[in-house]
C-alpha cells in the first residue's frame, strides 16, 4: 500500500512537471509570437510616419494653391468692380486711381 501511495505521488509530481513544461513551452511559443509581432509593427512605424508626413505636404499644397487661387478672384472681382464703377461714375475712377 505504501508503495502504491508513493507511486502514485512520484506519478502527481510527473504530472505536474510535465503540465509546467507544457505551459512553459505555451508561454515561450506565445512570448516569441508577440515579439515577432512587435517587430513587425516597430518596421511600420517610420513607413507610417513618412506617408504622413507626405500626406501632409500634399494638403499644404493643396491649400497653399486654394488660398493663391483665392487672392486671385479677389484681386480679379475688384478689378471688375473698379471697371464697373468707373463706367458707372467715371468721377470716381479718377478719385480711386489717384488713391492707389
Amino acid at each position: 500500500m505504501e508503495h502504491n501511495r508513493k507511486l502514485f505521488k512520484a506519478k502527481k509530481s510527473l504530472n505536474a512537471k510535465l503540465m509546467a513544461e507544457q505551459g512553459m513551452t505555451l508561454f515561450q511559443g506565445e512570448l516569441t509570437s508577440f515579439r515577432s509581432q512587435l517587430t513587425q509593427e516597430n518596421s511600420l512605424k517610420p513607413e507610417a510616419f513618412q506617408q504622413v508626413d507626405e500626406l501632409q505636404c500634399q494638403v499644404d499644397d493643396q491649400e497653399a494653391a486654394v488660398s493663391q487661387r483665392n487672392v486671385t478672384a479677389v484681386f480679379q472681382v475688384l478689378q471688375l468692380r473698379s471697371k464697373v464703377t468707373s463706367i458707372q461714375h467715371p468721377l470716381s475712377m479718377e478719385i480711386t486711381s489717384s488713391i492707389l
